[in-house]
């Protein structure tokens, strides 16, 4: 009889086959699941890492509101970590969205050859980031989240591999040239507190700003008389004679604003340049003269000149082309021989100043129209081949008209162990600072515009045979690593309420000395700077924005602290700006943050005890410059 089923035992056969195949789909479910994270993590990170290195190398570098000078270098943070052109510097802030893991988290994380405990333990970060683009995190006016990072990126953690270099000093704490001007100009003066002023600085008040002369001060020291510490130059901004005043200032600010103030201006820039002895056929050529082939002979004549000479001819046709064409407000086209010009034009009288016998005398010329724009083609002509020419003489500044990058010099620290030392100011504190070597010895370096009163040691330097910047190097010197992993770190229990990853102290900007002994003291300097944010992109804790006002440890899971984040809405400042406790707790990030950005306090089911293993995503090499740089 034929069979018409299955037996017992076929059945029973084909259950465990059947069960057997859907264990083993179950069990490969997991891995399934993983790889498919995995796979959606290496996207994520891919994206992130191309974030993160255009946001390095195109984002402003500017930080404007920034104090640059001091007396001593560790009297200000810009010649520290804060500006150096360093990946996990430059973006590590709370405007581009890149903030270090807590320390505390980041010590619990496990991974392959143990890379992120050696990174810690060489002072290194762990970092993560939000998951939209490395622009900041933001709220509206209220506070309220508009933008909320996604929680499977937050568990995209990252390092840096491989060793900084000995970068570039962005700026030169003791003055931070390039000093710009525009050619042609008056002298160099700006408002200025009164502070750290010399004896012979002109100041006064203008429209109730403190105005200071900052060119042609500052007598005294090895660099007096040359370059910007040339005193002549002080003559032309404000001289006296008998009782009559001279120079740009009676002229224009708060003065005459007539013919004879403009007069006795050009007559204050005739009598510095005869000063600084420059014949009379650069400043007067004969009539019927071709204004252009008339500067290409100057400028032939300018490029022969001994580079020692150089500034005295560019600051002189400074302030005489401006000096002159402060007269076309009072005399027109006619009055000055037409153009071209035929020789007739109007009478400049030669003038005693100064009590100096002739040639020192301010010299007689007839201004003519042709005159002018000489004067102002071999100003412009003569500042632009000086400071592509001379890049480190520093007697005249650098025209506004040819701002290039070019204009700041290279300086590096010799890192050498001969140190600069000294204490800082008014704290008694010791301190001490590597010395700067340059790629070239500096000329005629002047003195600082906020601290006229004392010139820079030529004791300063470090020595030149260890400057780096300019040698060869092989590709892989220039090299580092980006490394991506994932970590569900916010699992853990005190993912929210622990402190802050450590802060360069660099990022706390302070002020350069006031002056006063009552404001000098770190305490006061540590309050006395704006901190607008639009200005200060590399400044203040990367977490500001989440950081708590002040401690949350006490409150329950869930708790609403939307309005106990210091937010964007503390631009300049204050509830972390300060010297006292909870201001200097809340710039550390000691009371946590609100690192989902979500408005409620978070708390993870995992306990501080429990270790997590971070599994590598993927690797991204990338270019570590040693300059401050900028792709447009």
């Amino acid at each position: 009889m034929a069979r018409r089923g299955f037996t017992l035992f076929e059945v029973s056969i084909s259950l465990v086959l059947v069960t057997f195949g859907v264990i083993s789909v179950l069990m490969l479910f997991p891995q399934g699941i993983k790889a498919e994270q995995m796979s959606r993590m290496r996207v994520i990170a891919g994206m992130k890492a191309q974030e993160i290195i255009d946001s390095f190398a195109t984002s402003s570098n500017a930080n404007p509101s920034t104090e640059t000078e001091a007396p001593e270098p560790w009297d200000v943070a810009a010649g520290y970590k804060v500006f150096s052109p360093d990946l996990e510097t430059r973006i590590n802030t709370h405007r581009y969205g890149i903030m270090p893991v807590p320390l505390d988290i980041a010590r619990r994380l496990d991974s392959d050859n143990d890379e992120i405990s050696k990174v810690l333990a060489e002072g290194g970060q762990l970092f993560y980031s939000q998951a939209s683009g490395t622009t900041g995190l933001e709220e509206v006016t209220q506070g309220a989240v508009v933008k909320q990072p996604d929680a499977l990126t937050q568990r995209l953690v990252f390092a840096v591999l491989g060793y900084a270099q000995n970068n570039h000093l962005t700026f030169f704490p003791q003055k931070a040239w390039p000093y710009y001007a525009p050619y042609p100009s008056p002298p160099g003066h700006s408002e200025k507190q009164d502070r750290y002023s010399p004896a012979d600085q002109t100041s006064f008040v203008y429209q109730g700003c403190r105005i200071a002369l900052w060119e042609g001060v500052g007598s005294g020291g090895a660099d007096d008389g040359r370059g910007t510490t040339d005193a002549d130059i002080a003559k032309v901004f404000d001289g006296m004679v008998g009782m009559d005043r001279f120079g740009y200032r009676p002229y224009a600010l708060g003065g005459t604003k007539d013919l004879i103030g403009a007069t006795r201006y050009l007559q204050s820039a005739l009598w510095y340049v005869a000063r600084k002895g420059i014949a009379q056929n650069w400043y007067d050529p004969p009539a019927g003269f071709d204004v252009t082939l008339k500067v290409a002979e100057r400028m032939a004549d300018f490029k022969a000149l001994p580079d020692q000479d150089c500034w005295k001819y560019v600051q002189a046709f400074r302030f005489l082309s401006h000096a002159a064409t402060c007269m076309t407000r009072w005399k027109v086209l006619s009055d000055l021989g037409g153009q071209p010009s035929n020789g007739v034009g109007f009478t400049i009288p030669a003038q005693t100043i100064d009590g100096m016998a002739i040639p020192t005398d301010s010299p007689q010329v007839v201004l003519t129209h042709d005159k002018i724009v000489y004067f102002h083609e071999l100003c412009l002509q003569m500042a632009m081949f000086y400071a592509a020419s001379l890049p480190y003489d520093w007697g005249a500044p650098r025209p506004t008209q040819r701002s290039i990058f070019m204009d700041h010099p290279l300086i590096e620290y010799d890192l050498s162990p001969n140190w600069q030392t000294g204490t800082i100011t008014n704290a008694g504190e010791s301190a001490k600072q590597w010395r700067p070597v340059s790629a070239r010895p500096i000329t005629n370096i002047g003195r600082s515009m906020d601290f006229p009163d004392r010139p820079i040691p030529a004791t300063l330097w470090g020595n030149p045979s260890n400057f780096t910047l300019a040698r060869p190097f092989k590709a892989e010197e220039r090299c580092r690593q980006l490394v991506f992993w994932s970590v569900d770190w916010l699992s853990y229990e005190d993912c929210e309420t622990a402190p802050s990853g450590p802060i360069d102290a660099s990022k706390y900007q302070f002020a350069a000395p006031i002056g006063t002994v009552n404001d000098d003291d770190m305490a006061a300097r540590m309050g006395s700077s704006t901190w607008p944010d639009h200005h200060i992109y590399q400044f203040r804790n990367p977490e500001k924005v989440i950081t708590f006002t002040r401690d949350v440890s006490g409150m329950a899971t869930g708790s609403d602290i939307s309005g106990l984040r210091i937010l964007n809405q503390d631009g300049h400042g204050g509830t972390d700006k300060g010297g006292g406790i909870d201001q200097r707790r809340r710039f550390m990030g000691r009371f946590g943050a609100d690192r989902n950005f979500n408005g409620v306090l978070d708390r993870g089911p995992l306990p501080r005890s429990l270790r997590l293993r971070a599994s590598e995503v993927s690797r991204y090499n990338f270019y570590d410059p040693r300059l401050t740089l900028k792709l447009r």
